[in-house]
């Protein structure tokens, strides 16, 4: 991935969050980076700190990563949910590959497959949006079970603000009416 696109990316988790316009006190952000490892960084833009870690991430997936390890980044997802019964919970998976852990091809089928029963058992929904012409929807299947979940896009270039909001939207339908006094607590996951 570019910085071009790494920053376009960025801007539309961002553009997606400010399209629910739940107030502060009601939601919660995360990113997860990951390639052949995977980190969670919560969502503050405006948090020096935030933006150090986040181009910390992006430079060492550049130099150091072989792999793109789309198990590992749902699972450290999953560690960061609590369970609350008043707090809906969700995962957004934008990825412009297929998983790849250098084991053998069903490793990869069952890396998937575990780190999505983590998942099920918390109740976290989970949707994702496949970017390009490289993901593998057979993959993808194993995490979401319902076409409703996908959002494809054609290319980094579609990740524009217009369609961050319809997806945000259809987010929202896809996961239920949220009533003002519950809580949605979100983690991103990109590469």
């Amino acid at each position: 991935m570019s910085d071009e696109e790494f920053i376009k990316e960025f801007n539309f988790v961002k553009d997606i969050t400010e399209s629910w316009k739940f107030p502060p006190e009601n939601s919660s952000v995360a990113l997860v980076v990951y390639a052949d490892w995977a980190k969670t960084i919560p969502l503050n833009p405006d948090d020096n700190s935030f933006s150090v870690q986040l181009n910390e991430m992006e430079a060492r997936t550049r130099v150091e990563s072989k792999y793109r390890r789309m198990d590992l980044a749902l699972t450290e997802a999953a560690g960061n949910f609590s369970g609350h019964s008043l707090q809906q919970q969700l995962v957004v998976l934008i990825t412009a590959g297929r998983q790849f852990s250098g084991t053998e091809k069903d490793d990869d089928h069952d890396f998937l497959v575990s780190a999505t029963e983590v998942l099920s058992s918390k109740n976290i929904k989970v949707v994702i949006v496949p970017v390009g012409l490289e993901t593998d929807f057979r993959q993808l299947g194993l995490i979401v079970k319902r076409p409703q979940s996908l959002y494809p896009l054609d290319s980094f270039d579609d990740m524009t603000p217009d369609a961050a909001q319809n997806i945000a939207s259809n987010i929202i339908k896809t996961i239920g009416k949220i009533i003002s006094n519950h809580f949605l607590r979100s983690i991103f996951l990109f590469m």
